[in-house]
């Protein structure tokens, strides 16, 4: 999934253990969801020597919830798994 600046995904997930990463396997998180959980990750540009790379954190929910409703949702064409599109 290529997920631009200023942009949010949502997705429903299944209850149980889900593990987010980023494509370099630096960074990410794992979580047990229970049923009607809301989890919300930030990803923030990290500069590096050639190219930045991404940072993933898990936010508390009213900080994800706040920041989510200002931006704007990911474009289909831009999530590569077809069950989330």
């Amino acid at each position: 999934m290529n997920i631009g600046n200023g942009k949010v995904f949502v997705a429903a997930l299944s209850p149980g253990h889900h593990t987010f990463e980023m494509d370099d396997k630096k960074s990410g998180t794992t979580v047990d969801l229970k049923p009607g959980q809301e989890v919300y990750l930030k990803i923030e540009i990290v500069p590096g020597f050639w190219k930045g790379g991404g940072k993933m954190t898990q936010v508390a929910p009213q900080q994800g919830s706040y920041e989510a409703t200002r931006l704007d949702l990911i474009e289909t064409k831009e999530i590569e798994d077809p069950g989330f599109r």
